[in-house]
């Protein structure tokens, strides 16, 4: 772990969320897994043979299969005009923008019903999970608790409040409120999965894996519950079912990327680059702009020496996050020692340096190698030694050779040995 932590370090790449539902703020229900959640508004029950009320014929529109969400949001639109004054307006189109997939424009209407009703509990509780999926923690935290303290009974402000302190890293705190909720309603899953999640973060495995089954006992479907106790198997060092559970998860959500980033980082850890690259090709496939996904395939390529692919995938990066100082030094790397375009190796060392700014090392060796090329280039001198940039060697070159036709190799153990890829740890 130690070696995948100082490649994370290094090479710039970041771990992406958990894809667990909760910790996007999301509401209790089954059906909010995966997904931002805010609670749907209640329309007021009408006597059998009554006609529903505007508010209620709107959100009927939501209960269609497929949803009408367009429409949902056209007619509460339209009620805003005839009835601002009523808050369940203001709160049936925050929920249907939401829906829509425009957190600003729900957050905008939530924020409409606080103007008319500044005690709607509901709007405080969906603003704080809009908030939260946001990770603007102490924004969350506040609307949370104004909530919770307006209705005590919302079980989905306090249970959001106990993933808010957990993203805090105040777990006591997580749990107490996580308790409190499952002491009111035993049978939701989600509060179990975020407690797993706390013993996740406090490496106390047993009690995760204790936590996460409970709540796929409750809620047997529950790809994102899955896919953490898979890391959690991981991190035990029980790579097939770490696999098992990760491979479970995307039979009922394939589109859950977390999981599937978490198969393909296993592959590349234990340096199976040719599965790696499958997996992370899939990622591509749905989405294109995945920076994990982009920076996985990069690094599985790399191991298997294909570096014109490489090349490609490395400045797809940088023309998605031009500000990634790491990948603009890594191709220089790639151009100077492996594709042999030195032209190309000084403009992104040039890129990195003008990035990194002030924070530069002075020993840095991309400065040596600027100076280098420099020469080379000016005077149509031969090549002199350059010095690594990626700290395995001080050649400007990886030396071991993998031992198999995809590049892969391990030490007796099985553990994955010091190898030329990039290498990424884990999502979650």
């Amino acid at each position: 772990m130690k070696r995948i932590d100082r490649m994370i370090r290094r090479f710039g790449v970041a771990t992406v969320g958990l894809g667990l539902c909760l910790v996007a703020g999301a509401a209790l229900g089954a059906g909010a897994a995966g997904k931002t959640a805010v609670a749907e508004p209640k329309a007021a029950a009408n006597a059998a043979g009554e006609a529903l009320s505007p508010v209620g014929a709107a959100l009927a529109l939501l209960k269609k299969t497929p949803p009408d969400v367009e429409g949902a949001v056209a007619k509460f639109q339209e009620l805003v005009g005839k009835d601002g004054a009523n808050v369940d307006v203001h709160l049936g189109l925050g929920y249907a923008l939401w829906l829509k997939g425009d957190a600003a424009a729900a957050e905008a209407a939530y924020k409409k019903a606080l103007d008319v009703d500044g005690k709607s509990a509901a709007a405080l509780a969906s603003i704080g999970a809009l908030r939260l999926a946001a990770g603007s923690l102490n924004e969350a935290e506040e609307s949370l608790r104004k909530a919770t303290e307006i209705d005590a009974e919302d079980l989905t402000a306090k249970h959001n409040l106990a993933v808010v302190h957990r993203l805090k890293g105040e777990f006591d705190k997580a749990i107490a409120y996580d308790r409190e909720v499952l002491e009111k309603s035993p049978k939701l899953a989600a509060p179990h999965a975020n407690i797993g999640l706390v013993y996740f973060a406090q490496k106390k495995y047993d009690l995760a894996v204790t936590a996460l089954r409970k709540a796929l006992t409750l809620r047997p479907r529950y790809a994102e519950a899955l896919n953490i106790l898979g890391l959690v198997f991981l991190e035990r060092k029980e790579r097939d079912l770490a696999v098992h559970n990760f491979n479970e998860a995307l039979k009922i959500r394939p589109d859950l990327m977390a999981a599937r980033l978490n198969v393909a980082s296993v592959f590349l850890r234990y340096l199976d680059f040719a599965g790696a690259e499958a997996e992370y090709r899939k990622v591509n496939a749905t989405q294109p702009k995945n920076l994990e996904g982009l920076l996985g395939l990069g690094a599985a390529l790399w191991g298997q020496k294909k570096f014109p692919e490489v090349e490609k995938i490395y400045l797809a990066i940088l023309e998605a996050d031009p500000k990634n100082a790491t990948v603009a030094k890594r191709l220089g790397h790639v151009y100077q020692v492996f594709l042999r375009l030195p032209e190309k190796a000084l403009k992104y060392y040039q890129v990195y340096v003008d990035l990194a700014g002030s924070g530069i090392d002075a020993k840095d060796p991309v400065l040596q190698n600027i100076r280098v090329l420099k020469r080379q280039i000016e005077g149509g001198q031969k090549k002199e030694k350059t010095t690594s940039t990626d700290g395995d060697d001080k050649k400007g070159r990886d030396t071991k050779k993998p031992d198999s036709k995809n590049g892969e190799g391990k030490a007796k153990d099985g553990a994955p040995v010091k190898g030329a890829a990039p290498s990424i740890d884990r999502v979650g």
